[in-house]
């Protein structure tokens, strides 16, 4: 145990150096590691700091590994590492930050051990705070799934089959080129008879049915057949991601519009009753082309990503 201590320590150092010098990115999956890689404590760089703490707990492994006091160490090396945790679990969570949580309570397993259960309780505190920080960073890693993909799209539009009010939205936009050139379309479905609406919609756009045209036979219900039931799981899969992301969002009705920062459209500065429907309908009520949600005006269409 004393070696494995010790090569983990050392791992943890060498991670947290290749972190600061940029090389480590390719495990920054989330949002979050933007946001922290500027974090510092008192001037120096957190991967630094981090850096230094395993580097310490490497080397007193090897040397120190039974010495009460290189537990006391190890615990308060952890329990910086729980208040970091915490932020993650309320902000943002950070995949590359939860790399290097992994090495410390894998540390911490290793010291704690053989010693009294006191330690042990603390450790799963600190593990059950890893855990909820993990499924955070992997719920943000999760992207929504388009129709088709856009370079430049700078409108994401949430819609679903049985709801009248997306169809308004979606048509009067695609007759605008200051819209239908910017929009991705993004399906949630509420059953199995919309997933197979979306499935043939996307179909007919893959081969090569122009959208207007794809979209009017998708509303009237034209878009229609038989579909295997791995494509339908597929799908279904897909549509999941799309919904996640509302969720995220605080959002349980369609049509919801989501405007990347930066995007320009000349003429419109707010949401206007001409262009967006007054009504919703939810993404969770089992009731088809029935929209009852009244929406406060601008409420949810205008948003950042």
């Amino acid at each position: 145990m004393r070696e494995g201590a010790a090569l983990l320590g050392f791992a943890g150092f060498v991670f947290c150096l290749l972190s600061f010098w940029g090389i480590g990115d390719a495990l920054c999956l989330s949002s979050g590691c933007d946001v922290y890689k500027g974090y510092q404590v008192f001037g120096v760089s957190l991967y630094l700091v981090g850096a230094v703490v395993f580097l310490g707990l490497g080397g007193g492994a090897l040397w120190f590994f039974e010495k009460r006091w290189f537990g006391v160490l190890t615990a308060l090396a952890l329990s910086g590492n729980i208040f970091f945790l915490s932020i993650q679990i309320f902000l943002w969570p950070c995949t590359s930050c939860l790399t290097a949580a992994a090495f410390f309570g894998a540390v911490a397993f290793l010291v704690f051990l053989k010693k009294s259960k006191v330690w042990h309780v603390f450790w799963l505190f600190w593990f059950l705070l890893f855990f909820s920080a993990s499924l955070g960073a992997l719920r943000d890693s999760i992207r929504p799934w388009a129709l088709q993909e856009r370079d430049d799209s700078g409108i994401r539009i949430f819609f679903s089959p049985s709801c009248p009010s997306c169809r308004e939205l979606v048509e009067r936009w695609m007759q605008d080129p200051l819209f239908s050139e910017k929009m991705a379309f993004y399906p949630i479905a509420k059953d199995g008879e919309d997933r197979k609406r979306i499935l043939f919609l996307k179909k007919e756009l893959d081969q090569g049915m122009g959208e207007a045209e794809a979209f009017s036979r998708f509303w009237a219900g034209l878009s229609h057949g038989k579909a295997g039931y791995g494509e339908e799981m597929g799908l279904a899969l897909k549509l999941w991601r799309n919904t996640l992301v509302m969720a995220k969002a605080g959002e349980s009705r369609v049509p919801f519009v989501i405007f990347r920062n930066g995007t320009s459209i000349p003429g419109f500065s707010a949401p206007d009753a001409e262009v967006l429907p007054s009504q919703g309908c939810s993404i969770i009520s089992g009731g088809q082309g029935i929209c009852v949600d009244e929406l406060a005006p601008g409420d949810p269409f205008r948003r950042g990503w």
